[in-house]
């Protein structure tokens, strides 16, 4: 009879260690923080090539050859759209309570920039905006005001010095 190497419960003994404990909620709070920074990455992404667009249309019509046209546009359509989609999601996925307690994550400011993206999609997904000028424009507005939230509250917020290195520190902060 082979002996055995190992066995369920000192299996179980070694995953209560307090250093692998510990492993594990580290590896829990850069995988949130990381998280939190492709959010905001994705945001400025999508929002700067909303803001492209203009130069995409004028960039398709020097293409002589009808398909790199069209694959440039599902390239460009597919890019910009998935990477606000992307940080949508990823901001509704942050939004969690137990999250919000877990990493220093700018708390009015994160979840209402999510909250102004959906509603920025959501107007995205409602009407035509190439063809709806006014639509366009509260799409663009409403994009504008989630970028500078998000980018407030990661900036100034979550990436700001703790308040050991600081000493004395306004409330708001």
């Amino acid at each position: 009879m082979r002996k055995r190497l190992w066995s369920i419960p000192a299996v179980c003994l070694s995953l209560a260690s307090p250093a692998l404990a510990a492993t594990h909620k580290d590896l829990e709070l850069w995988t949130l923080t990381t998280l939190a920074d492709l959010m905001v990455m994705f945001l400025f992404l999508g929002f700067v090539l909303h803001l492209s667009e203009s130069y995409y249309r004028n960039t398709l019509l020097g293409f002589r050859i009808r398909m790199s046209g069209e694959h440039w546009g599902m390239i460009f359509i597919f890019v910009r759209d998935g990477a606000l989609a992307l940080s949508f999601l990823f901001g509704v996925i942050l939004t969690n309570p137990d999250i919000m307690a877990d990493i220093k994550l700018a708390v009015p400011f994160l979840p209402l920039g999510t909250v102004l993206l959906g509603a920025a999609l959501l107007v995205k997904m409602g009407w035509d905006i190439r063809q709806n000028r006014t639509a366009n424009i509260i799409f663009t507005i409403v994009l504008v005001i989630a970028v500078l939230v998000e980018y407030f509250g990661f900036t100034f917020v979550m990436e700001a010095a703790p308040t050991e290195w600081l000493g004395q520190v306004a409330p708001f902060w």
